[in-house]
Formats: C-alpha cells, structure tokens, sequence
C-alpha cells in the first residue's frame, strides 16, 4: 500500500522540495523534547494540514528555516544526530520499503545514492573509494546551502548507520565516519552513537565501511519486494526530476527572493541560458518572467500575512520590494486591500 502511494506525487511540486513524512519524523522526534512543532511550521511559512499527507512535499526553504527553530527549541545542537536515531524506514515510503527489504548494506547504500533526492531534491549522495580504504565511503553533500549544523545530513548518516545495525541483526562498526560541523564540547555523543571516534570540522560528511560488512547478506532480503518499491521510486523521481521550464524558473524566483529582488538575467544565467532563450520557452508555456514573479510574490505575500507573525515591512522586504509603498501597492491590486487589512480579514477568515 505504501508502494503505491508512493506513486503519487503531491499536487504540484514547485522547486527544491522535502518529502512530508520526513518532515513529519522530524516533527515526532521534537515532540519527544517537549516540543510543539505546528507553532514552528507556522513560522516558518509551512503548511501543518500537509503532514498528513505523506507524498506531499515542502519547499527546502522553509524546512531549513524549521530546522534552525526547532535547535533553538529543543536546545539540542545534535538534534539532526536524534532525528536520525529514532525516524524509522517506512515513514520514507518506497523508498523506506526498498531499503529494509534489501539484501546487502551494499544495496542498501546503492538505493541511497539513486534515490536519496526523495528525501529532498537538494540531497546528493555519492560513492568515494580512496585508495587508502579497504571498504566503501558514502559522502553526503547539499546543494544551494545547508540547514544549520548540516543536520540534515547528519540525520541521514545517523538513519543510514542505524539501518546498516538493524537490518545485519549485529553490530556494525564504521571504519570511519567525519563530518563537516563543529561542535562545543566535544564528541562524546557522536562517538557513542557510531562507535568510532568521528572527525569533526572536516571537508566532507561521510561514513565508511569495511568491505566485509558490505557484502553480508541479511536474513530478511526480499529481492522481488525491493525491486518493486525500487521501480515504484524511480518513477516517482523521475517526475520530480522532469519539471517544466516554468516550474524550475518559479523555483528560482522564491529562492532568490531571500536575498532580493530577482532578475530574468541572473535566473536564466543559473539555468545556463540567454535572457532571450528563457522568455521564448516561458511563452511556449503560456508564462512569463514577470508573471510568475508576480504569482510567487502573491502567493508568499499570503502565506506569510496568514500564517507568521512578521512585520508588514519585514514581509515586504522578504518579497524583494525595496521600498514598502511599492508592497502595498501590490497588496491592493492582489488582495483588493492593504496588507494589514488582508491579515485582519485572514485572521477572521480562519476564527
């Protein structure tokens, strides 16, 4: 049943995106903290109603800025380490149910480094064999930034060790494991959980594994299931590798809008094509650059009058208008009124 609702995609997925019941672990685990995480989605422009909804997807944006709130929330800079600890294998889905039906760790790390981008489309994972290693390393890598303390990854090196002791039925040792933040105090807590001492401050996120370990068959493979949930996934990250033009535009804009206004030049230099290129394939689309800039604008500028508690300015400056009379100016064309007033009819809307 999961395999199959692994097939389908959220309603649309617009950019680099989280899969939800992901998120969702992460959100079980702070409540192990005393955590309330739904205050923390809130503020950070993300929709609670979707955790119910396990394929839907999150822009990475906003998850990042839900990783920052709940290290500060549950005090716990390790809290990646914990997340990876306690998140179990089915809350991925197919590719959950790929992976604790395969034969080997070494199809167990092969199905992360095909299909680690359901997790999130800024997630790559890659094979190293450094001829120094008598085994295989996993190195974990993210693209456009990290979220803080790389918890992320740190939380997929923790679930992919976990998996690697779970599903041998004994204890794995690492032969190595280094990660690229530093923390105060030491690294008790990361060296008890990997049974190794781990490098801190290092160039990559990685953890190795003796040859040995690679290749010892577990009881509970299930080649035949694994293969399914395989394909299942695969065509599941096919579509999402397959967006449109204007998909992967619009998934520029709203990252761009975190540091300013976007241009067409810059948006179309980051997808490697002329201005000129980029607005004829937006028109045999039926979009266009101001179009969907407008729309990314309208859509944010609503979510975060409704769901945040930021100033009407911070808010303006958060959609790339440098000067706030040209934000109320498109308040009043998108919602008929001022941004105060939008919130106001919002907050009465939802009593």
């Amino acid at each position: 049943m999961a395999a199959e609702a692994s097939e389908t995609v959220c309603t649309k997925v617009t950019g680099h995106s989280v899969l939800v019941s992901w998120v969702s672990s992460v959100c079980q685990t702070a409540r192990g903290y005393g955590v309330d995480p739904v205050p923390l989605l809130i503020a950070s422009g993300l929709d609670a109603r979707l955790l119910h909804i396990p394929d839907a997807r999150y822009p990475v944006a906003g998850v990042r800025r839900l990783w920052d709130g709940l290290i500060q929330a549950t005090g716990d800079p390790l809290f990646g380490l914990t997340v990876g600890k306690e998140i179990q294998a089915p809350a991925l889905q197919g590719l959950g149910l790929a992976m604790i039906s395969c034969g080997s760790l070494s199809d167990l790390m092969m199905i992360m480094v095909r299909y680690c981008k359901i997790i999130s489309t800024t997630m790559n994972i890659s094979f190293d064999h450094p001829p120094d290693l008598k085994g295989t390393k996993l190195v974990l890598r993210s693209d456009g930034g990290a979220e803080p303390m790389n918890s992320a990854r740190l939380a997929v090196l923790a679930f992919i060790y976990r998996q690697a002791c779970s599903l041998s039925q004994h204890l794995v040792r690492p032969l190595s494991v280094t990660l690229s933040l530093g923390v105060s105090g030491g690294t008790a807590r990361l060296d008890d959980y990997f049974r190794v001492p781990v490098n801190l401050g290092c160039e990559k996120d990685s953890i190795s594994f003796a040859y040995e370990d690679t290749i010892e068959p577990y009881a509970g493979a299930n080649r035949q299931l694994m293969d399914i949930n395989a394909a299942v996934v695969g065509r599941y990250l096919n579509r999402l590798n397959n967006m449109d033009i204007a998909d992967r535009v619009d998934m520029l804009i709203r990252e761009e809008l975190q540091t300013g206004e976007p241009r067409l030049c810059m948006v179309a230099d980051l997808l490697h094509l002329s201005p000129r290129t980029l607005q004829r394939r937006l028109r045999e689309e039926g979009h266009s650059f101001n179009g969907l800039l407008d729309k990314a604008r309208y859509e944010m500028a609503h979510d975060l009058l409704m769901h945040s508690d930021l100033s009407i300015t911070e808010i303006g400056f958060r959609l790339g208008f440098s000067d706030l009379s040209n934000f109320i100016r498109a308040c009043h064309r998108w919602f008929g009124c001022s941004p105060v007033k939008h919130r106001e009819n919002s907050l009465l809307i939802s009593v």
